[in-house]
């Protein structure tokens, strides 16, 4: 599914075209992204655990993942990011962590009886939390942003040089 790239209504001026700021798509994920953050991390902070090891455990929990390779191709996340937080969990008992016998690289995974108890005491919370948010939109509106956020993937997910050329920049090798 490819999407053409369209800037639409923006004035050039001395500025570099950047009529407003809550125009720019990049500052307002931005802004909402940490602005979630602050909100979830409130949250978690109770129950004692990062942002950043929530995403990967709840990620562990609702898709039914077993391994560091497919944790990554479902999420996107950052290896790396994915690795501490999987051995950050192990230390604190949440996960079980053991090689994959075909590949060394990839770590296979189990949410331990403590992980379970403590998705059990948060899942409520962020739910909740998940559930506000939903219903600060009605169905088309919810359908619409889907939308968007799809398309804003999309475009996200293009190749570096592409999206150089359509600035106006020389690719890079």
């Amino acid at each position: 599914m490819g999407y053409e790239i369209e800037v639409v209504g923006v004035l050039a001026d001395e500025r570099g075209g950047v009529e407003d700021l809550e125009r720019i798509i990049s500052h307002r994920v931005a802004r909402l992204h940490q602005a979630l953050s602050v909100q979830a991390t409130a949250i978690l902070s109770q129950f004692d655990i990062s942002l950043s090891n929530w995403r990967v455990l709840s990620a562990i929990w609702v898709e039914d993942i077993d391994s560091s390779r497919k944790l990554a191709e479902k999420t996107g996340y950052d290896p790396a990011q994915i690795s501490r937080a999987l051995h950050n969990m192990r230390k604190s008992g949440l996960l079980e962590l053991s090689n994959n016998l075909n590949d060394r690289r990839i770590l296979m995974i189990e949410v331990t009886p403590a992980g379970r108890k403590v998705l059990a005491a948060m899942i409520p919370h962020m739910k909740a939390r998940h559930d506000a948010l939903l219903n600060a939109l009605d169905r088309h509106e919810l359908e619409t942003f889907l939308a968007v956020l799809d398309k804003l993937d999309a475009i996200a997910e293009l190749d570096r040089n592409k999206i150089l050329t359509h600035a106006g920049l020389k690719a890079v090798r």
